[in-house]
């Protein structure tokens, strides 16, 4: 895992959190732009690929996004956060191991498989925690905290 200044990032970010502070309908946007903002620049947090193409899937659709933004502008930020943020590449076959794992226990339906493989995302990377909205989404999967930051 890459440390900046000496501090080990602590926790990835859900995408929900992404969408949020970019989302300028969301009651919470300055809120969670504030937060995000600070985690970064301290190098507290983590994100990765998975969740920043689901960051633009939400955030350049009228229909899961109240005020979307462009295709090209949310390229703009995903490129923005690999510049400023740390992005976490697991292991392949640790991730793959760890989903399926994950996916045998929990037996997700639909979408929430994307949960599933986020989780397995942070747990290859030798992380604990995902910061986000919705933590009962991660509650049933063994070695990983989630912490709603907004509370």
């Amino acid at each position: 895992m890459p440390t900046v200044s000496g501090k080990k990032p602590i926790g990835l970010v859900d995408t929900n959190l992404l969408v949020y502070a970019h989302d300028l309908s969301s009651p919470v946007n300055v809120q969670a732009k504030t937060w995000l903002e600070k985690m970064i620049n301290n190098h507290l947090v983590v994100l990765s690929w998975q969740n920043l193409m689901e960051f633009h899937a939400i955030i350049s659709d009228g229909k899961r996004c109240l005020r979307p933004l462009t295709p090209a502008r949310a390229v703009e930020l995903m490129i923005d956060y690999t510049q400023s943020a740390i992005i976490i590449y697991p292991s392949a076959k640790k991730k793959f191991d760890l989903g399926f794992q994950i996916f045998r226990r929990l037996k997700p339906k639909g979408a929430k498989i994307f949960d599933c493989s986020l989780a397995a995302e942070v747990l290859a990377s030798n992380l604990s925690l995902i910061y986000t909205v919705n933590t009962a989404d991660f509650k049933n999967i063994p070695g990983l905290k989630a912490f709603n930051p907004l509370q």
